[in-house]
């Protein structure tokens, strides 16, 4: 999955003050009637310090900067709580090895070296591993970021309070970088908190009128944030694209949009780092557009759609191909298009109205493979989304999940399953867990328990 907060269409907020409304490919969910969020102001003292980032980190991989401190981690000495897909059972650790399906352990066992691609952060609230005996359930409330391998071993890495004033209860989880170890939670005109896998310390960066904000590729050694401009009496005027060191100073302009030209759909510029970090993918009309990171001019990579419908990047289909959502009054339809040449073909059918004769509706914006089979992420309309299989026609038929709870989001891939994070239609429960198309078995990892808001905030690895 894409190491940036390509056009901010699946921000999701955060905490159980937020009640883990999910905001869904840029609709908000409120538009089903859900209830308005009650969360503390962030202002507040959390009692856990957030260090200010006055200077850059040597490299993403080094700890901190001066001053950031470690946020409480529960300890997991003993047994804990883990999932599995149906029942919940306790599973001792007692060594920092890597762990089997369904272990539970803490950051200081994660197997840094081996983190890539088929693992996964994912937030849950309570369903947590908390001090105290492990029989008795963790305060409610209670706020965890797990590290999940491709095994479903779970790490707890940190914890806070979700009914109290932690900054991170009104941020969203936006990127992961790629060397494992550090994410970015996005506070939307504020800045941005880093925290560091590692230790648990959470830093703040200062990046006046942020949007959305990553991690450049292919280690995460700057940021790249999108941030609103205004005239001198405060009119909006539009964005701009720039790189920032891990202070967030600015370093360069990568893209400058003025406000007729932005993106209807997205509101934000969409952008994918090329693997090796070199060149900058940028949505445009009808097509993508190109940057190197070094800045300069952007170019057309790629028209392949009429000007009314803005085209952004998702992510790296393989090595040569990018997915790109392209959207516009009728809705959305993904295509693949060449990143040396240019070249573009349709993924999905051509959206619009709900019908016998065109099943496809809003359309698709987010696709994996698996098992020789393309499952897409289908729009429902109100926020929620399902996950189709498609057939070579671009149009797709719903998969039935086990235990679903109707607003099913595609995550990631590890191996030959899904990663699905399943809702209900306005935000809460939630779980997290492996669904294995070929015997229609599901694994829960983070589960929706009695009382519990369940998973939520699931980012997989760039």
């Amino acid at each position: 999955m894409k190491e940036i907060g390509a056009s901010g269409r699946d921000a999701w907020p955060k905490a159980r003050g937020l009640a883990f409304v999910v905001l869904l490919v840029g609709v908000l969910v409120g538009a089903c009637g859900s209830k308005a969020p009650n969360a503390a102001p962030a202002t507040a003292s959390t009692g856990s310090p957030v260090s200010s980032a006055s200077a850059s980190s040597a490299s993403t991989g080094s700890a901190p900067a001066s001053g950031a401190s470690a946020l409480a981690v529960p300890s997991t000495s003993a047994s804990a709580t883990t999932a599995s897909a149906t029942t919940a059972s306790p599973s001792a650790v007692a060594s920092p090895l890597v762990l089997a399906a369904n272990q539970v352990g803490t950051r200081s066992q994660v197997p840094w070296g081996q983190i890539g691609p088929g693992w996964f952060l994912v937030i849950s609230d309570s369903p947590a591993v908390w001090k105290g005996a492990a029989s008795a359930p963790p305060p409610a409330g209670t706020l965890t970021m797990w590290l999940i391998s491709p095994v479903a071993a779970r790490y707890a890495i940190t914890s806070w309070s979700g009914t109290g004033s932690d900054p991170r209860n009104l941020a969203e989880l936006d990127a992961w970088s790629g060397d494992g170890r550090h994410v970015l939670f996005g506070q939307r005109g504020d800045g941005a908190l880093e925290l560091d896998l590692t230790t648990g310390a959470l830093r703040h960066i200062d990046v006046p009128q942020l949007n959305t904000i990553g991690f450049t590729s292919p280690a995460g050694s700057n940021l790249v944030a999108n941030v609103d401009t205004s005239a001198v009496d405060g009119t909006w005027t539009g964005q701009r694209l720039v790189r920032l060191d891990l202070s967030g100073k600015p370093q360069v302009q990568l893209a400058e949009v003025s406000q007729p030209d932005l993106p209807p759909y997205g509101g934000t510029i969409g952008w994918l780092y090329a693997a090796d970090g070199s060149t900058v993918y940028l949505d445009g009309p009808g097509g993508l557009r190109v940057v190197s990171n070094a800045g300069g001019p952007m170019r057309a990579l790629a028209t392949f759609q009429p000007s009314d419908t803005d085209c952004s990047p998702v992510r790296w289909w393989d090595q040569h191909t990018i997915l790109a959502d392209c959207n516009n009054d009728s809705g959305s339809r993904l295509w693949l298009v060449q990143a040396a040449a240019g070249t573009a073909t349709a993924l999905t059918a051509v959206p619009g109205a709900n019908s016998p004769d065109n099943p496809v509706g809003l359309g698709y914006n987010n696709a994996v493979q698996v098992g020789g089979s393309v499952f897409a992420q289908h729009l429902e309309g109100c926020g929620v989304v399902t996950i189709h299989r498609l057939a070579p026609s671009g149009v797709g038929t719903r998969i039935k999940i086990p235990q679903s709870l109707s607003n099913d989001r595609l995550i990631g891939t590890v191996g030959a399953k899904l990663a699905v994070e399943s809702t209900a239609e306005c935000g809460s429960p939630s779980w997290f867990g492996f669904y294995d198309p070929a015997t229609n078995n599901l694994q829960k990892i983070i589960p929706d328990g009695p009382g519990d808001l369940g998973a939520g905030s699931a980012l997989a690895f760039p």
